[in-house]
């Protein structure tokens, strides 16, 4: 039993597992903490060598990353542009919900690869 700060009756200090649990239990904290922080260590360097390479050629990330943008916003109106000259259309929302409901949106991106590969190389 225990009264106030005093452990009488053989109780266990930590809870009710028997001692050499504790120590197995505890050995098992021990490894996984000190795994989580080699793995922390790792994932910092690995970052931190990440970050140096992206800072270095922040240009080219830069350039890459607007080309690919422009082109995803705005392939779909060359993509409708190119529709009306093709066939006739009353107007540009005519030709967008028509494309839209017999192809879907992805009509709309058709052939944008080629493009895109080409913009992001240059």
């Amino acid at each position: 039993m225990s009264h106030g700060n005093k452990i009488t009756g053989g109780d266990n200090v930590r809870g009710s597992r028997p001692p050499n649990q504790l120590a197995t239990a505890d050995s098992a904290a021990e490894i996984h903490l000190n795994t989580q922080l080699v793995k922390t260590a790792a994932d910092t360097h690995a970052t931190a060598e990440w970050r140096m390479v992206l800072y270095e050629n922040r240009t080219l990330a830069s350039a890459i990353t607007a080309a690919v943008t422009g082109m995803l916003v705005g392939y779909p109106f060359d993509s409708l542009k190119t529709r009306m000259q093709t066939h006739h259309y009353p107007s540009l929302l005519a030709c967008a919900r028509r494309s839209i409901a017999e192809e879907g949106i992805h009509g709309l991106y058709r052939g944008l690869l080629p493009p895109l590969l080409t913009a992001s190389a240059a």
